[in-house]
């Protein structure tokens, strides 16, 4: 049973859209292309709207139905499909998160929100020093999937079969939107990551009164 969906308030959304389609990429320079909108579209996307009927409590497809709401939001844009699964057969070999049709041409977008730490005793200065919930992903592993895998899924002839089809058009360029916090060693902070963390042991010395 899929987990029920909330209705946030009016500045709860706005506060949330605006971090999800405004804010700071996860990494500055990743190794491919990352789509940004420009300053001028948070006007349409960003004003007194009604709140969405329904958001997913899965961060993920929530991140997802941010910018399905910007894009519809944006003159000439149109979003064409989302969470498009790929499959070989009777094998899934993929998805392509968002199509969208702009003034530039149509557009494959891969969308990760991903919240790291420092590893302890780690520089900092490897992709592979920052890890996610639980150890089971890294900061590395996931931009090489992305550049790998997810973003040259919007040329695969499987994906392309699919988006055939479906009688949609096919895309024309992909990049990749990425969203998240970095949270460094409280005992060594880092200008490039936006939080700190610490064990529970350690909170009182690291968050004095």
């Amino acid at each position: 049973m899929s987990a029920p969906s909330t209705v946030p308030s009016p500045e709860a959304l706005h506060h949330e859209r605006r971090w999800s389609v405004f804010g700071p990429d996860l990494v500055a320079a990743p190794p491919f292309p990352l789509f940004r909108l420009p300053a001028t579209a948070r006007a349409h996307v960003l004003p007194e709207r009604p709140v969405p009927p329904h958001l997913p409590r899965r961060l993920g497809r929530r991140f997802e139905a941010h910018w399905c709401h910007a894009l519809a939001a944006l003159p000439g844009w149109t979003v064409l499909a989302d969470g498009v699964q790929v499959r070989d057969g009777r094998r899934t070999v993929g998805e392509l998160d968002l199509l969208a049709a702009g003034p530039d041409g149509v557009w494959h977008l891969e969308l990760a929100v991903k919240f790291y730490l420092c590893t302890r005793g780690a520089t900092g200065d490897a992709p592979r020093d920052w890890v996610g919930p639980r150890g089971h992903d890294r900061l590395d592993l996931k931009l090489e999937r992305m550049r790998a895998h997810q973003l040259p899924m919007g040329v695969d002839p499987r994906a392309r079969a699919t988006v055939d089809a479906l009688g949609l058009p096919r895309p024309d360029r992909s990049a990749a939107v990425l969203r998240g916090v970095r949270f460094a060693d409280w005992r060594h902070p880092r200008p490039d990551a936006a939080g700190l963390w610490c064990t529970a042991e350690e909170q009182a010395a690291a968050l004095p009164t």
